[in-house]
C-alpha cells in the first residue's frame, strides 16, 4: 500500500508568506500616506474656518481681529488689535493636526469692513502656507485684497 502524504512544502509556505508580506508593506505605506493627506486637508479646512470666523467676528466689533502663523509651528494665534494697530492682545490658540506646520510667518488682520490687512495694518492680499512634513506637500490658502479665500497647490497665489 502506497501512502502519499498530501500537504504543502516548506518552500511553498515561504513563498506565500513572502507575497503576503510584500502586499502588506505596500498597503500600509498607502494607508499612512492617505492618513497624512487627510491631516493636511483637515488643517486646510480648519484654517479656512478660522479665517472666516475671524473675519465675521471683526465685522461686528469695535476692534480688529487677526490670526498669526509662525514659520515651522503648528500653532495659530487669534488676537485682538485696536484700530490704530498699536495694542495687541492674544485671545486664543489653535493647533494644526500632527505633521502639518505653517511654512511662513504670516499675520492676517481683518478690519470692520472684512478687508484683510497685514502685520503693519496695510491693506492687501496675503497667503497662509501649510506644509505636510511626512508627505512633503504644500498647500497655500490665498486671501485676496477683498477677503475672498481659496486654496491652491503651490507656494504662491495667482494675482486676482
Amino acid at each position: 500500500m502506497d501512502r502519499k502524504v498530501k500537504g504543502y512544502t516548506l518552500i511553498e509556505v515561504a513563498v506565500v508568506i513572502a507575497i503576503i508580506s510584500i502586499l502588506m508593506g505596500l498597503s500600509i505605506r498607502y494607508l499612512i500616506n492617505q492618513r497624512n493627506e487627510a491631516r493636511l486637508r483637515e488643517a486646510v479646512n480648519s484654517v479656512i474656518q478660522y479665517l472666516e470666523e475671524t473675519r465675521r467676528m471683526s465685522s461686528s466689533r469695535d476692534f480688529m481681529l487677526g490670526l498669526e502663523f509662525s514659520n515651522g509651528s503648528n500653532q495659530i494665534i487669534r488676537f485682538r488689535v485696536d484700530n490704530n494697530c498699536a495694542n495687541r492682545n492674544n485671545i486664543e490658540t489653535f493647533n494644526l493636526p500632527e505633521g502639518v506646520i505653517s511654512n511662513r510667518d504670516t499675520v492676517i488682520i481683518f478690519d470692520r469692513m472684512s478687508y484683510p490687512r497685514n502685520a503693519s495694518c496695510g491693506i492687501g492680499a496675503d497667503r497662509v502656507v501649510l506644509h505636510s512634513q511626512p508627505l512633503n506637500i504644500t498647500r497655500s490658502i490665498c486671501i485676496n485684497r477683498y477677503g475672498m479665500i481659496r486654496v491652491v497647490e503651490a507656494q504662491t497665489c495667482p494675482q486676482d
